[in-house]
């Protein structure tokens, strides 16, 4: 879009252009045909690419975020999980303790058996 401003000098093409190239041979005027079927072109693609672009960039922002939503979840999960697993080990342990010292607390376990 940058080039085609730079080198008609905006977006409005001109009706007369002053050429010098080959096979000319020397200044002469060229004109354009339909110079203003061409700036209402010119202008809707200049648009529609903006608009392109602007679109890519809000879905790119919005994979993103979606992907460190994501993420975020994720390591919320774990971290559940972790004290899930945390806490059943933990209360599992204090069974076996309280089991532990049920059986040793008792003195007819204490006996062996012949």
């Amino acid at each position: 879009m940058y080039a085609l401003y730079f080198i008609y000098d905006g977006f409005q093409m001109p009706r007369l252009v002053k050429c010098e190239q080959w096979p000319c041979p020397n200044k002469v005027d060229c004109f354009i045909s339909r110079p203003t079927e061409k700036t209402v072109f010119t202008i809707f693609m200049a648009a529609s690419s903006a608009l392109c672009m602007v679109l890519n960039i809000a879905e790119l922002v919005y994979l993103i975020v979606k992907a460190l939503v994501r993420l975020s979840a994720r390591s919320k999960q774990r971290k559940q999980r972790y004290a899930r697993e945390n806490f059943h080990r933990d209360h599992m342990l204090l069974e076996n303790k309280k089991n532990e010292n049920m059986f040793s607390s008792d003195p007819t376990s204490n006996r062996t058996m012949c």
